[in-house]
């Protein structure tokens, strides 16, 4: 069945892409590849490859070239497995990268070239951090940083000549911190933070650049832009719980149903932060749009399918045929679009 739905997923795609697409899958020998780092090593610039689910992680890898790497999803069902690696370290040579679709522990980013620009790191859930740092143009999106209370992307290690610039954070939920945002023309846009917000550098005067369309859920004003100088935080819900009183408005999860900030201090992979008719962030976002992860132009999808067609089913109305016979399938298929 696995070798089944890894050719279809392929047939699905390979029309659309014209760079030469590998496959790999560490648990199965009909695949491109059973190693995803010797994948990488092989691919040239510009080449796709997709990462089959797998109970076993691919370990850590290093990408020093411009690649597509697409897995599965992070969400477990009966018909797949996560796709799991460990850290992911970009390094020169690697600008315009897209990595999507994983459970990863933690990415790092942080090489002084131009050669390592422009990264898009989407839809993978991140259970460390990401390290951005010197470095201009990434975008951060539709990931689910399960990190409590901790850094889950930190943008400098400290000083003003290593602070990553003109990010785009958008659309993620984040259960910890984003911390040492400097850069003025950096963007963080509809993203739902449980019992976290940005912490700018607090030994540096920082301003944000654009703070819209955000949910913070269960923290002071204060932490929504710690320590930075004339943030405003234009169509946000700022929710806070202090063990006896509420102030704003309750943005109505779908799940839990009834919060406090004390059910939903921990992360957990079954929350669904998309909201309830009749929350007033539905709609209430800039633009019109509803405010949080799931609102904006590109919502938030739970799972971290990739945007590109996954097999989730193939059935068939009889369990065996006799040789030559022909047999009828039916294959459903969803993407993230």
């Amino acid at each position: 069945m696995k070798n089944l739905s890894l050719s279809l997923f392929l047939m699905l795609l390979v029309s659309a892409i014209s760079a030469q697409i590998y496959t790999v899958d560490n648990s199965n020998d009909g695949a491109d590849f059973t190693d995803l780092q010797v994948a990488i090593n092989t691919a040239a610039d510009g080449d796709t490859i997709y990462v089959a689910s797998s109970n076993v992680s691919y370990g850590n890898i290093s990408i020093n070239k411009k690649l597509t790497i697409f897995g599965s999803g992070y969400l477990t069902n009966a018909f797949s497995q996560p796709t799991i690696i460990g850290t992911v370290t970009f390094s020169n040579n690697c600008k315009k990268s897209h990595l999507s679709g994983f459970e990863v522990v933690n990415i790092n980013a942080t090489a002084t070239s131009s050669s390592i620009d422009s990264l898009t790191i989407s839809d993978n859930l991140i259970s460390g951090q990401i390290n951005l740092y010197y470095r201009i143009g990434h975008i951060i999106e539709g990931n689910l940083f399960s990190r409590q209370n901790g850094v889950c992307i930190q943008a400098s290690q400290g000083s003003s000549n290593t602070q990553a610039k003109y990010l785009k954070i958008r659309n993620n939920v984040f259960y910890g911190y984003i911390y040492r945002l400097w850069d003025v023309n950096s963007e963080v846009i509809s993203n739902t933070f449980i019992r976290s917000g940005l912490l700018f550098n607090a030994y540096r005067s920082s301003t944000a650049g654009t703070l819209v369309n955000n949910i913070y859920f269960g923290i002071t004003d204060g932490e929504v832009a710690g320590g930075c100088t004339g943030c405003i935080s234009e169509f946000a819900y700022h929710y806070y719980h202090d063990g006896t009183d509420f102030a704003g408005e309750n943005p109505m999860f779908v799940n839990p149903t009834t919060l406090t900030t004390d059910n939903i201090t921990a992360f957990d992979i079954n929350h669904d932060l998309s909201l309830q008719a009749g929350s007033t962030a539905i709609g209430g976002g800039q633009f019109g749009f509803d405010q949080g992860a799931y609102g904006g132009g590109n919502p938030f999808v739970r799972g971290g399918f990739p945007p590109v067609p996954r097999v989730v089913s193939i059935t068939s109305p009889v369990s065996s045929i006799e040789s030559g016979g022909t047999l009828e399938i039916t294959i459903n298929a969803v993407s993230q679009q």
